[in-house]
């Protein structure tokens, strides 16, 4: 599994937390390393704020993550010269100047790379002393991460409409020229109706068949044009459907892992 997907369920049971500010300290260490070794703490820290917990970092936050990091070996020349040490990392969380809990990680027999690994490992469990941010709204079918809900809607993707305004209209335009097809087709039927006339003698008609003949050309003609309205519409809503971006989100129970699994075609 891609460590996005290890991330998305970690942050889905989470509440949503307020920025921290982030601050790095080595004591009793070697300059050498400590120039080394800080820039890539204060980069490992912040992006596993980040991308484990939903947690930004920025520098006028009430609330700062201090990790102070103090080197065990009693020997200076063994703090200069070994690869490998036992170190002490003291995590402080202080709200506007005041300290409200820390947490101490022992990373013992640790190189330069496999420190700050084991500093960012105590994280989770100063996480009880951060500030939360207000939750949303909350909108119907989804819940806000952190309230534990046990049930969990699966809400498929939202596609487009199978016909749009131009398909109604090739519709409509279609169905008058049905109608209007038909009434032709009838006066074609009807011919030339003769009415005996009494009074002079002479028979007088009428003749349906031109009025039946330009009513059946026109009905056609609007039917057709309805039915390429039609035709167009439905293309161009099938195109849009095919490149439209799908999301699908599935329930995904793992050995230290429960949450929402998010995967899908981009």
């Amino acid at each position: 599994m891609a460590s996005w997907e290890y991330e998305a369920i970690a942050l889905q049971d989470e509440p949503r937390y307020a920025p921290v500010a982030l601050e790095t300290n080595f004591e009793d260490e070697d300059p050498a390393r400590t120039k080394r070794v800080q820039p890539v703490l204060d980069k490992s820290a912040t992006d596993a704020l980040k991308r484990r917990h939903g947690i930004e970092v920025v520098t006028t936050a009430s609330t700062t993550i201090a990790f102070f990091v103090r080197n065990l070996e009693e020997d200076p020349k063994a703090k200069r010269e070994l690869a490998v040490m036992n170190y002490g990392v003291l995590i402080e969380i202080r709200t506007d100047g005041k300290k409200v809990g820390d947490k101490v990680v022992f990373c013992t027999q640790k190189g330069e790379a496999e420190l700050v690994d084991c500093a960012i490992e105590g994280i989770p469990q100063i996480l009880e002393y951060l500030p939360v941010q207000d939750a949303p709204p909350d909108i119907e079918g989804t819940s806000t991460p952190g309230q534990g809900n046990d049930e969990i809607t699966d809400t498929k993707p939202v596609r487009p409409a199978a016909i749009g305004p131009m398909g109604i209209a090739g519709i409509v335009l279609g169905s008058a020229g049905l109608g209007t097809t038909i009434a032709g087709a009838v006066d074609l039927g009807r011919g030339r109706v003769v009415e005996p006339s009494t009074r002079t003698g002479f028979d007088r008609g009428t003749d349906y068949r031109p009025r039946g003949r330009a009513l059946l050309g026109a009905g056609l003609g609007m039917a057709v044009v309805g039915a390429v309205l039609v035709a167009v519409d439905v293309g161009l809503r099938a195109k849009k459907r095919k490149q439209r971006p799908l999301v699908e989100a599935n329930v995904s129970v793992r050995p230290g892992f429960a949450g929402v699994y998010v995967g899908g075609r981009f």
